[in-house]
């Protein structure tokens, strides 16, 4: 990020940008932080404030989208001036409605009279007066600039990311910096995954996934965006376990080539120790698993395995045996099991140890 100059980002707002983003994704330094690490930071979450009312159409206790014209606005000092609110009256041609806001005196010279103004937020019936009032809505002020206009329209009338505070960088500022950032990057973003693994998958491109799931389409589902299930989000996690999976086997590759710590041989005491725990014949399925292990722990490569089976199928006693196999060779082993479980577990394998020593 301090490579790439961010499009209208200061300096100052940039290096502050690439500090947290450099906390978060695991950065010894603030300089080492890029465009894709901040890219990453993903909405938490999304509102659909995509449809605009009419003042008329308004329902007490609604949340909606209404764009009005500014008629008179002004500061209210409160409780001896110690409280400020800012309130403006609003009309869109058929009705009025009063917007507030506490202590943010500074809106005064926010909205002039006559600018148009989009609001979003709860609307509440003031029965008294007989208008609606939002109290510290979200707005947009529609300018007369194009591309002014065109950046304001992200945060209302339309389907909206909200994301978690970063530092001191509030949600619409933070979509207001990825909305440009995207919008300068276009389809320059390089794709991550190989071409035949997103054809295979059926999988968007990495550029438009990264519009997408910061910027939703209009006809987007919302409800696929919130629970993560949409195009966008699934390339994203598609992407993550992918580059682990690949990791790991790295990983494993390298644990295959070190030297194993444990020497274990299956001799005839040690089989029949391991079979004599059993109170029952083992299934063909324990059998075969069983022997797999025995294999691996009689290799020359470190273990790894996981051992995966429905409730009741058997895989706690086939774990024991393994320990029992290791025990029989010198080594201490250990089973770890949940609280709940664990009192239990711990009597069973008093019971299956017989003469070994357990302790819990």
């Amino acid at each position: 990020m301090h490579r790439h100059s961010l499009p209208r980002v200061g300096q100052t707002t940039a290096h502050k940008l690439a500090v947290e983003i450099a906390a978060i994704s695991a950065r010894p330094d603030a300089r080492e932080a890029t465009v894709e690490d901040l890219l990453m930071y993903l909405p938490m979450r999304y509102e659909d404030r995509s449809n605009l009312a009419r003042i008329s159409q308004l329902r007490d206790g609604e949340t909606a989208s209404v764009e009005v014209s500014v008629r008179v606005g002004g500061v209210i000092p409160l409780k001896g001036g110690r409280l400020k609110m800012y309130e403006f009256i609003g009309t869109d041609g058929e009705g009025q409605v009063r917007a507030f806001w506490w202590n943010q005196i500074y809106l005064s010279k926010v909205f002039p009279r006559g600018a148009r103004v989009i609001l979003y937020g709860q609307w509440k019936l003031n029965r008294y007066k007989g208008y609606f009032e939002v109290e510290n809505p979200e707005y947009e002020i529609l300018a007369d600039d194009e591309e002014e206009t065109e950046t304001a329209a992200i945060h209302t009338a339309r389907r909206v990311p909200v994301y978690r505070k970063l530092g001191d960088f509030r949600t619409r500022q933070l979509r207001t910096i990825f909305y440009r950032i995207l919008g300068k990057l276009g389809d320059e973003m390089p794709e991550s995954l190989p071409e035949e693994i997103v054809a295979r998958c059926n999988l968007i491109g990495r550029a438009e996934s990264l519009r997408n799931i910061h910027f939703p389409a209009a006809d987007s589902p919302i409800d696929d965006y919130n629970q993560a299930c949409s195009p966008a989000h699934k390339r994203q996690i598609f992407e993550e376990l992918f580059w682990l999976a690949i990791a790991l086997g790295v990983r494993r590759g390298e644990r295959l080539s070190e030297p194993k710590g444990a020497h274990i041989e299956v001799t005839d005491r040690v089989r029949k120790a391991f079979l004599s725990i059993l109170p029952f014949d083992p299934t063909a399925a324990q059998k075969r698993v069983l022997k797999e292990i025995i294999d691996d722990m009689t290799g020359d490569k470190p273990v790894n395995r996981l051992l995966q089976g429905d409730v009741g199928s058997g895989k706690t006693i086939v774990a024991v045996q393994a320990m029992v196999i290791a025990i029989e060779n010198g080594y201490q082993t250990v089973l770890m099991a949940r609280q709940r479980s664990g009192r239990a577990a711990f009597a069973q394998h008093q019971t299956l140890a017989g003469g070994n020593s357990v302790s819990g």
